[in-house]
């Protein structure tokens, strides 16, 4: 259909790797997706598994110290 938005999809490792700064993956080329993502004012969109959510709940920090952040639910809801 012509009206319906191009998707793009990212496995929850590619969004946790985002949300933690990986440095094996290349986040200027991540953060240029999310760039045109946001420009396309909904013409693309990035999506995931219906699980991603439950997968990437917990970031870096949250898991060596047992406790839920915030700040990385914050980042997890705007993301």
């Amino acid at each position: 259909m012509a009206d319906s938005p191009r998707l793009i999809y990212w496995d929850s490792c590619v969004i946790i790797a985002y949300l933690n700064g990986d440095s094996n993956y290349d986040l200027k080329v991540l953060d240029a997706i999310l760039d045109e993502v946001a420009e396309s004012k909904g013409k693309i969109k990035i999506v995931s598994s219906i699980f991603g959510k439950v997968e990437v709940v917990f970031d870096a920090t949250e898991k060596t110290t047992n406790t839920l952040s915030p700040d990385a639910e914050k980042k997890i809801d705007d993301f």
